[in-house]
């Protein structure tokens, strides 16, 4: 597996030490579970307090401790949830008015699809809500770390291509996205709000995915006032073979213009066909990533557009742009993975 190749969005930022952090807590969460031919996996949630040593060193222990719950994941592409919550107290051991409560919630939503014993696609939810209230803030005694996290791991066959990762974190929680495969590993992490995407290739064989999603606080500064960590981050995998669409066309010109399933990576274009209805048009564009316009005066059925000179190692986005004989206008889009990594 070679990193990956496009990043679009924001600027992703990797976190190589906490690789073997996520396959731990993974791992401790429960066996993977089979649940069909080639690809086994589980959904986990999990709710924990934790308080460091006060100033005397005795334990500021968390009562209500650490929870967890985990469910088989399928992959039939059915949706599986699991959902776990808490509420957690805490108190110094040398002061008893020093206390600290919380409340943690974390749902992890997954589906996971196959088809001829390789994954084609997958989607995680994780839904996390974390909040601490303590009665001294800064000046108390015990500091401490709570959290809500949701997490999936599965493992399945891929062929070779690309796999279209698109993160959608609003609140910008942590996350993180671990892909182990034959040839090595990549790892995905970040934490500012927006939409990311990545583009990974994939060598032919079995891969491991881990996806987890946090909400973490810490002790508040203010007596009294709540502290909270709380979002929701999407989580979507689609794979595409080499040179391959990442799904179908979109726009309202689709009925005019057809938009193949994938671009030619031998001799580096894409073909496109007018259909019955482009005889409505007096004009009709089609550009790849905003350049390189192909343009037919007179469209006809049967005509076929030919953009040149794509890429090979870049994934492309194809738009056409058809003016009808009335001005009105339409378009269709579908976008393509590179030809190789």
């Amino acid at each position: 597996m070679n990193p990956p190749l496009g990043t679009r969005g924001r600027t992703r930022v990797a976190i190589a030490c906490a690789i073997g952090l996520l396959g731990t807590a993974l791992s401790a969460a429960g066996p993977a579970t089979s649940a069909a031919a080639g690809t086994e996996g589980f959904l986990f949630a999990d709710v924990l307090a934790r308080g460091d040593a006060d100033s005397t060193g005795e334990p500021c222990e968390a009562v209500g401790g650490s929870f967890s719950e985990t469910t088989p994941l399928s992959a039939d592409g059915s949706r599986v949830s699991v959902v776990n919550s808490a509420r957690v107290g805490l108190t110094s051991p040398t002061d008893p008015s020093d206390t600290a409560d919380f409340t943690l919630r974390s749902k992890g939503t997954a589906a996971v699809k196959q088809a001829a014993g390789a994954v084609r696609s997958f989607w995680f939810e994780g839904a996390v809500s974390t909040t601490s209230t303590s009665t001294k803030g800064a000046a108390g005694d015990c500091d401490y770390q709570a959290l809500s996290r949701a997490a999936t791991s599965f493992t399945g066959r891929y062929q070779r291509g690309f796999l279209r990762l698109t993160v959608d974190s609003p609140a910008g929680l942590f996350h993180l996205v671990t892909m182990r495969g034959p040839s090595g590993d990549v790892l995905l992490g970040n934490s500012p709000a927006g939409l990311l995407t990545y583009d990974v290739h994939l060598e032919p064989g079995e891969h491991r995915v881990d996806l987890q999603v946090e909400a973490t606080v810490e002790r508040p500064q203010d007596a009294g006032s709540p502290t909270r960590a709380v979002g929701t981050v999407d989580v979507v995998g689609t794979y595409a073979r080499l040179g391959g669409s990442l799904g179908k066309a979109t726009g309202n010109g689709r009925s005019t213009v057809k938009l193949p399933g994938s671009r030619s990576c031998s001799s580096a274009r894409l073909t496109v066909k007018l259909k019955r209805k482009a005889r409505t048009a007096r004009q009709v564009v089609v550009q790849v990533d905003g350049k390189r316009p192909v343009t037919v005066k007179r469209p006809r059925k049967g005509t076929k557009v030919v953009v040149r000179r794509l890429p090979a190692t870049e994934a492309v986005a194809a738009r056409a742009i058809i003016t009808r004989k009335n001005g009105k206008v339409l378009t269709t889009s579908r976008d393509y993975v590179a030809c190789r990594g």
